[in-house]
């Protein structure tokens, strides 16, 4: 079974990679729903509200089926960091947890 993961953006549960791994780093993708790019220094909130904004329409051709954008939304990341830096941040802690970077506090920093 392939692990699925979300997009913090607008919420699409289908991404194949982590948008940001453990350390906070973007991956090299984009999400083919809102196509927020994770490596670009996008404003995530500006992201989102033109998402919204342009009627939440599935950005990569067709829209799978049953795709729900509002329903989608409710399970994105809220709320959403007003920076891309905090945005990795963010999703690093939800994702993996506890407040310092993995492997810091074995060297006493974190």
């Amino acid at each position: 079974m392939t692990t699925k993961f979300s997009c913090p953006i607008c919420g699409y549960p289908e991404l194949l990679a982590a948008p940001f791994d453990e350390w906070g780093s973007p991956s090299e993708d984009s999400c083919p729903s809102c196509s927020y790019e994770f490596t670009a220094a996008q404003d995530p909130r500006a992201r989102r509200a033109d998402w919204i904004r342009c009627g939440m329409t599935f950005a990569s051709g067709s829209p799978p089926v049953g795709f729900d954008p509002v329903a989608q939304l409710a399970n994105a990341m809220h709320p959403l960091p007003r920076t891309w830096a905090l945005l990795g941040d963010s999703y690093r802690r939800k994702m993996y947890g506890g407040t310092s970077y993995p492997g810091t506090s074995a060297i006493g920093i974190g």
